[in-house]
C-alpha cells in the first residue's frame, strides 16, 4: 500500500509540475486570462486554466494504478461515479473560465453532479451521534448529500481569492484525508487523497505569490467536489461517534469563510451570490498584512484545524469534546479579530427584543 501511495503522489506531482507551464503558455497565447478589477487583488492579467493540469495529474496516476491491478466492483463503481461527477463540475468550471457562467447555473450543475454521485453510492446515509445511536437519514440522505457536496465545492471556490490559498488548504486537507484513511483502513480514499495532494502540490509553485497562473473555477470547483467526496467515503468506513465532525473541522477555514459570507450578505440584505472583498483573506490584507503574511496566517489556521480533526478521530468522546471546544474558541477569536461581528446589528436586535418585551 505504501508503494502505491508514494507512486501515485509522486507521479501526480511530476505530471502537474510538468504540464502547468504548458497550460500557462496556452492561456497567455489565447487571451484566456483573469484581468484585474476593483474586486481582485492582483494587478496584472494572469492565465486562469490551471485547473486543467490538476485534473489531468489527478486522474492519470489513478488510471495507471487501477489498470495494473484487479479492482472489485464496489471500488470501480465509486471511482466511476467520482470520474463522472467531478468531470461534470470541472467542465462547468472550464466553461466559466473561458466564456463565463452565472452562479446559479454553476450551482445547478453541482446539484446534478451530486445526484449522480449519490446514485454511484457516494452518499451520506448515517450521521454519528456521540450521545447514543447514530441517526439514519433515510429519504433525507439525498438532500443531505447534495447539500454537503455543493456546500464544500462552493466553499473551496470562495476561498480561492489570493495566490496559493486554495491550493495550500487543499493539500493540507488531502494529507489529513490520507492519514485518517490509513488509520481507518480505507485504501481507496488514501490513494485518492495522495493523487489529488500530489497534483495540487505540483501546481502550487506556479500559484504562490506572485502567481504566474490561477487554478480558476475549473480548479477550485474540481478540488471542492473531490474533497467533499473524500469526506463522504471516509465517513462510510468510520464507526467513531464524532466522525461527522472530523471532515467539518478539517475543512473549518473554507466552511467558516462561506458561512460568514452568507451571514454578512444576509445582514447587508444583498443577494447571497454577490461578490465582495470581505472574505477572510481580504480582511487580513485590509489590516495591513502582506499577501504572503495573510496566506501564512491562514495556512497556520488550516494546519490547526487539520490537526484538531485528526486528533478528534483518534480521541475518546470526552477528549473529542475538549478538542471541539478549543476549535470553537479559536474560531470565535479569529472571527472577532477580523471584525465580522460588526456586520451584526446588535443594537437593533436589542432594541427589537426590548420593544417586544414591552408589548
Amino acid at each position: 500500500m505504501a508503494d502505491s501511495l508514494i507512486f501515485t503522489f509522486t507521479l501526480a506531482f511530476l505530471i502537474s509540475l510538468g504540464i502547468t507551464p504548458l497550460i500557462r503558455r496556452y492561456g497567455n497565447g489565447n487571451g484566456l486570462v483573469d484581468c484585474p478589477d476593483e474586486r481582485k487583488v492582483h494587478s496584472a492579467a494572469i492565465p486562469r486554466l490551471g485547473g486543467i493540469s490538476i485534473y489531468i495529474a489527478f486522474f492519470l496516476p489513478l488510471s495507471v494504478i487501477y489498470l495494473s491491478q484487479h479492482i472489485d466492483f464496489i471500488k470501480m463503481k465509486l471511482l466511476a461515479g467520482l470520474i463522472i461527477g467531478s468531470s461534470i463540475v470541472f467542465a462547468s468550471g472550464v466553461y466559466d473560465d473561458i466564456k463565463g457562467i452565472g452562479a446559479w447555473h454553476k450551482l445547478l450543475v453541482q446539484i446534478l453532479a451530486s445526484i449522480i454521485l449519490y446514485y454511484f453510492d457516494i452518499r451520506i446515509n448515517i450521521i454519528s451521534n456521540p450521545f447514543g445511536e447514530p441517526f439514519r437519514l433515510g429519504w433525507l440522505s439525498m438532500p443531505f448529500t447534495v447539500l454537503w457536496i455543493a456546500g464544500i465545492t462552493n466553499a473551496i471556490n470562495l476561498i480561492d481569492g489570493i495566490d496559493g490559498l486554495a491550493a495550500g488548504i487543499s493539500i493540507m486537507v488531502c494529507l489529513t484525508s490520507v492519514s485518517l484513511s490509513l488509520y481507518r483502513g480505507n485504501p481507496l480514499v488514501a490513494l485518492l487523497g495522495a493523487a489529488l495532494g500530489g497534483a495540487v502540490l505540483g501546481f502550487l509553485p506556479y500559484n504562490l505569490n506572485p502567481a504566474s497562473i490561477f487554478m480558476g473555477d475549473s480548479g477550485s470547483l474540481f478540488l471542492g467536489v473531490n474533497i467533499a467526496c473524500f469526506a463522504i467515503l471516509g465517513l462510510q468506513k468510520s464507526c467513531v461517534s464524532t466522525s461527522i465532525l472530523v471532515p467539518i473541522i478539517a475543512l473549518g477555514l473554507p466552511i467558516m469563510d462561506t458561512l460568514l459570507a452568507i451571514a454578512r450578505r444576509f445582514f447587508k440584505k444583498v443577494p447571497i451570490f454577490t461578490a465582495d472583498k470581505e472574505h477572510c483573506h481580504h480582511k487580513l490584507l485590509g489590516k495591513g498584512y502582506s499577501h504572503k503574511q495573510a496566506v501564512t496566517i491562514l495556512y497556520a489556521l488550516c494546519v490547526f484545524f487539520s490537526l484538531a480533526a485528526f486528533c478528534m478521530a483518534l480521541a475518546s468522546n470526552m477528549v473529542a469534546a475538549l478538542i471541539l471546544a478549543l476549535v470553537i474558541v479559536v474560531a470565535f477569536v479569529f472571527v472577532r479579530v477580523l471584525g465580522y461581528f460588526d456586520y451584526i446589528p446588535i443594537r437593533k436586535i436589542k432594541l427589537s427584543i426590548a420593544e417586544k418585551s414591552r408589548d
